[in-house]
């Protein structure tokens, strides 16, 4: 039989538009990405920067090299110490709660000039700041068992309770004259820390004294404090830089090599001063022009260093460096090379609590100086295991770099209120820092920060309440947060910094395993302003489709891994455990004995009490195939 008369066929589809190649397009102004931005892989849990073990990592790339960070650049252990020196025994301290056992504490300080202080169990009431000025280390009993308690807050010891009790000086910061006064009842050294503090972290704010608009206290410092000399500018100079470098380079020119040697530890030194001054913040955001900076970390005198052993001097005017650059470097920054050295180093606190009164929080800029610890121009040093109760500021570290802040808890009253301080754990001026294994209860304006230029710091398997990942503008530099429990997710990108202090972050932050019970929201803008550029976000909370409508930076790289799948779980301990692996497999690398030997070293203190890792989530399970019945 005839066929059917077929349907006409459909008209031709119309030709799809073709799609522009390449890289999204920059912020106005901005030049094109130099790098590939925006992947959208979710069905692999590794990601496109780093790979399972870091095969997929490049020196030049946006994801840079973290390793470095930590006590002795994380190749051997925190050491365990024996006690030189006793509170009670040597210094008369009772430790009973109820006598005041300052003066114990004062004469420790002065007299030590290094070793380990033993404070046995004990209450130990303080009614005075502590300032260390050489390297001893405290040690406690645990937290918890060795108490030191300060009732008294740093105003309530500036009171100036009579005219005669001060003198004054002057310090110019920034064109401003501020005038100091010695308050009363602080004893000579206390009160020098405390004028170093202010010289440094208020920029030009006069400090004591009523209605002065906000406290003197809010950026430190601690009642027990540890500062050293400036061991980077002052260190001995070997030579200059004579060729630009790049970042990703290890090979540099510099007009002579005759002072420096093969396995050398030295400090490349760069100032952000004169005409280097925009250069220099184009380069430390890949290329794009940070039209917000224009306030005081713009304009001041200020350097970037890192240190980095010598692997090889190939001729006079040649130097080999066993890591690559992490910014590009400059003769018109006028780049040096210095020796290593530190202000104070091979020092540490640990095994204790420091617990301040039970006080409501009066609230931001308003603290009255109920601040724990304060670390200053130090390197190669830790703290181990404290717990810090009711703090304004738990832990300020400054100009200090090679630390490891491990097992430390923050506890705060409910008395302090629901928001309890000002900085949780604060880093500033600080360079590869690592902050590790961290519990804040509690809700601070600023859980962690990063302020003042600080770079290549480490914040890495802790966790808070409902944590807030601070940049605090003012030109911090890729810095890195991996495999943190954030809580409840609310406040993830929550930073503060004066508006005028820039991009909260510049280029190469990255954001890797970061978990919540509740959807993380995007970095925000501010007012229209970009929160930064070329910022790294792997695996965080929202899974696979969570930003995928949402407007993010076009320079952001953004894989959306799901968090408790992501391999490696802790970015930071990956490119470590990698990089020493290669030191050990590699006898003629200078780096190799220390390595070598980190594994006779004492291992590092398992976890306290206080601290249970949150498991996490179990991947969902698939459902059963159902066969279906033979025909």
């Amino acid at each position: 039989s005839p066929l059917p008369p077929q349907p006409p066929a459909p008209p031709p589809a119309p030709p799809r538009p073709k799609q522009p190649r390449g890289p999204p397009p920059s912020p106005r102004g901005a030049p094109p990405p130099r790098l590939p931005t925006l992947p959208l892989i979710t069905s692999r849990p590794t990601s496109l920067l780093f790979g399972s073990n870091g095969e997929s990592w490049s020196p030049a790339g946006r994801l840079l090299d973290y390793s470095y960070a930590g006590y002795r650049a994380g190749e051997t252990s925190i050491p365990s110490l024996p006690a030189t020196a006793n509170i009670q025994v040597n210094f008369g301290a009772k430790g009973d709660g109820v006598a005041d056992d300052t003066s114990a504490f004062l004469r420790a300080a002065s007299t030590l000039r290094s070793g380990v202080l033993y404070i046995p169990p004990g209450r130990y009431v303080i009614r005075q700041a502590i300032v260390f000025k050489r390297p001893v280390t405290l040690q406690g009993a645990g937290p918890g068992s060795s108490v030191l308690f300060f009732p008294d807050s740093l105003q309530t010891l500036s009171e100036l309770r009579a005219p005669n009790s001060t003198r004054s000086t002057t310090i110019a910061r920034s064109r401003v004259s501020v005038a100091l006064s010695k308050p009363a009842g602080l004893s000579n050294s206390s009160a020098t820390a405390l004028w170093v503090a202010s010289k440094d972290d208020m920029q030009g704010v006069p400090v004591w004294g009523p209605n002065r608009g906000f406290s003197p206290w809010s950026f430190g410092p601690g009642l027990i404090s540890f500062t050293g000399d400036d061991g980077v500018s002052g260190s001995p100079l070997l030579a200059a830089l004579l060729q630009d470098a790049r970042r990703g380079q290890s090979r540099i020119k510099v007009n002579t090599t005759q002072r420096i040697r093969v396995g050398q530890v030295v400090v490349l030194h760069m100032g952000n001063t004169g005409s280097c001054r925009d250069s220099l913040l184009i380069d430390l955001n890949n290329g794009v022009r940070d039209q917000y900076c224009r306030d005081d970390s713009c304009r001041e005198d200020h350097m970037y260093w890192f240190h980095s052993r010598v692997a090889e001097i190939p001729d006079a005017q040649t130097l080999v460096l066993e890591r690559p650059l992490p910014f590009n470097m400059t003769v018109r920054c006028r780049t040096k090379v210095h020796a290593a050295s530190a202000g104070m180093s091979e020092f540490g606190v640990e095994y204790l609590s420091l617990e301040m009164a039970p006080t409501p929080y009066p609230g931001h800029w308003r603290e009255r100086g109920y601040n724990g610890l304060t670390i200053r121009h130090a390197r190669d040093f830790w703290v181990r295991s404290v717990e810090l109760i009711n703090v304004d500021t738990g832990l300020d570290i400054a100009r200090s770099s090679g630390g490891t802040v491990t097992d430390v808890t923050i506890q705060q009253s409910p008395v302090r209120g629901q928001i309890s301080g000002h900085h949780g754990i604060s880093l500033t001026r600080t360079f590869e820092v690592l902050v590790t294994r961290f519990d804040i209860s509690g809700v601070f304006h600023h859980d962690l920060t990063l302020d003042w230029y600080s770079s290549l710091n480490v914040f890495s398997a802790g966790r808070a309440t409902d944590l807030s990942m601070d940049t605090h503008r003012s030109q911090t530099y890729a810095n890195l947060f991996t495999d943190l429990d954030a809580g409840r997710g609310t406040r993830a990108f929550v930073a503060g910094g004066g508006s005028g202090n820039g991009f909260h972050s510049t280029a190469f932050t990255t954001y890797w395993n970061i978990r919540a019970s509740d959807p993380i929201r995007p970095p925000p803008l501010d007012a229209g302003k970009p929160f930064g550029v070329y910022i790294n976000l792997v695996g965080l909370e929202p899974g696979p489709s969570g930003w995928l409508n949402t407007s993010l930076s076009p320079t952001y790289w953004y894989e959306p891994l799901v968090p408790a799948w992501i391999t490696p779980r802790n970015l930071h301990k990956a490119m470590t455990a990698t990089r020493v692996s290669r030191l050990k497999l590699s006898p003629k690398s200078p780096g190799a004995a220390i390595a070598a030997t980190s594994a006779q070293a004492t291992p590092p203190s398992p976890p306290s009490a206080w601290y249970k890792p949150r498991p996490p989530p179990a991947p969902p399970r698939s459902p059963p195939v159902k066969k279906r019945p033979a025909n």
